[in-house]
């Protein structure tokens, strides 16, 4: 599995630099590597990621209501109908790649004038953590994208819409709703100011060990969050590594050359106000949640998921083009191999 995804990345990184003399044939060779990636996905070994053996239990016993009482309905609906058609766990596999790459293939045309560079950075570590491990959240992330172009348009409703396809695929999508109060308006100073203070203020609670979250009493989840909590200190989560953590250190440079260029990238793509904006949400929910590494990372992964486009807008800045593309590139491979040779998320 691993050396046919490795080979799809090279592939896609050529067509970084043939993207400018393909022409018309370019929308062909995005579609075709859309199909090879639904096929990786569906077809893959179960065993050979974290999650697929899980799948497989609650996709072989749907109707026992202990296993699915944690999982969406909509999970246990099509488990119910692909089981009695032909008992194959990769029929859900193949659904949920159908739903959510193709979903990001055309959220991605919509926000970025670029084709080929930001599925170089989806494939580097998107596609492996969502569309090859969490499918539920994936397929939840598809209709999360395809909401902000809209969004971006003024056309909140659209974007509502959009958001609750995403529910239906995963309850922690409910964290996207207030993002409709966002604009894409330029960004004004109190913003870029705002903006600007997460990451410092972040590392500021991070390091004086302040717990925000369960400090303050919430209602109707005050009681899972202090359960959170205790397992926590019982050491049922592992410590989120602030310091030591290259990918998170790479998207905060990146963010602050967004944030600093920010009027620069707009003239060429104009979606990104309200990228940059989601972009700090997402640095917020992991710094805010640190003291709960799941909540942290499930947050920070949710809205980072425009991290694809964002990143890549760093082109726009750094000169010249082709030297700026390399480095896309080259920290697309960072992450790719941190999540295969390190954290090996797949093997």
């Amino acid at each position: 599995m691993i050396p046919y995804l490795i080979v799809v990345f090279l592939i896609v990184c050529a067509f970084v630099y043939l993207e400018d003399y393909l022409d018309k044939d370019k929308l062909y060779a995005y579609i075709s590597i859309c199909v090879v990636l639904v096929l990786i996905a569906a077809l893959r070994e179960v065993g050979k990621d974290d999650d697929s053996l899980n799948y497989q239990k609650i996709f072989e016993n749907y109707d026992d209501e202990f296993i699915t009482a944690t999982v969406e309905s909509s999970y246990i609906f099509l488990s119910r109908i692909f089981y009695n058609m032909g008992h194959d766990i990769h029929s859900i596999f193949f659904v949920y790649a159908m739903i959510s790459i193709p979903l990001k293939f055309m959220a991605i045309r919509r926000l970025s004038e670029q084709l080929f560079l930001p599925i170089v950075f989806y494939i580097s570590h998107f596609f492996i953590l969502h569309d090859m491990i969490e499918i539920r959240v994936s397929a939840a992330i598809g209709f999360f994208l395809m909401g902000l172009y809209p969004l971006a348009q003024g056309e909140r409703m659209k974007a509502f819409l959009w958001f609750c396809g995403a529910m239906v695929f995963h309850y922690s999508t409910l964290a996207l709703f207030p993002l409709l109060f966002l604009s894409n308006k330029p960004l004004s100073n109190i913003w870029k100011y705002g903006l600007a203070s997460i990451v410092p203020l972040g590392y500021a609670m991070y390091f004086a060990h302040i717990d925000v979250l369960t400090a303050v009493p919430l209602p109707f989840i005050g009681d899972k969050l202090e359960l959170y909590r205790e397992m926590k200190e019982l050491g049922a989560f592992d410590e989120i590594i602030v310091i030591k953590n290259p990918i998170l250190l790479i998207k905060i440079v990146c963010f602050y050359i967004i944030l600093i260029y920010n009027e620069t990238i707009s003239i060429y793509n104009k979606n990104i106000p309200l990228l940059t904006k989601i972009m700090g949400v997402s640095l917020f929910c992991f710094f805010f949640f640190s003291a709960l590494p799941v909540l942290s990372g499930r947050m920070y992964e949710l809205f980072g998921a425009i991290d694809v486009v964002t990143i890549c807008s760093i082109v726009y800045v750094i000169r010249p083009v082709s030297v700026s593309r390399g480095i896309v590139i080259g920290l697309a491979c960072i992450q790719m191999f941190m999540d295969v040779a390190v954290y090996k998320l797949i093997r």
